[in-house]
């Protein structure tokens, strides 16, 4: 849906992609994106872990729920964010990040997130690229610093 009608010219990104990443720990994370859906107004985000799971939702009721494994279904916490927050850039995330980087300018403070997890996050994204042009399994150390 968003090629060179929209972009002048065609994308070369993946715009549709499921990524499973093993760790040495045995630790599984699964990432799934679609970017080319428009008009919709609701996203979920979620993380499963061995104790308990969150969950985001984005759209009409910006909101982060908490649930622990031992609890079943019941919601532990929820996290709504002010309406003047969640107005503003992906519901809000993207200036939280933003004053989150001023202040640790400003006063000193150790940034949310530092160099080290922005090189893994970008390695990690190249390495899902890689497998699907090549049509096999990457392993992060193929990745040199």
């Amino acid at each position: 849906m968003y090629g060179a009608d929209r972009f002048g010219a065609e994308p070369d990104v993946l715009d549709n992609v499921q990524v499973v990443v093993q760790y040495e720990s045995g630790a599984v994370a699964t990432q799934m994106s679609c970017m080319y859906c428009t008009g919709l107004n609701e996203l979920e985000v979620g993380v499963i872990g061995t104790e308990g799971w969150l969950v985001s939702n984005t759209g009409s009721r910006d909101v982060l729920r908490i649930f622990q494994r031992e609890v079943g279904e019941q919601e532990l916490e929820v996290f709504e964010l002010p309406d003047d927050i969640r107005r503003r850039s992906h519901s809000g995330s993207v200036y939280l990040e933003h004053l989150a980087f001023s202040d640790s300018i400003r006063n000193g403070t150790v940034p949310m997130v530092g160099a080290e997890e922005g090189w893994w996050s970008t390695v990690l994204g190249l390495a899902a690229e890689q497998a699907v042009r090549e049509g096999r399994i990457v392993s992060l150390s193929e990745f040199s610093r």
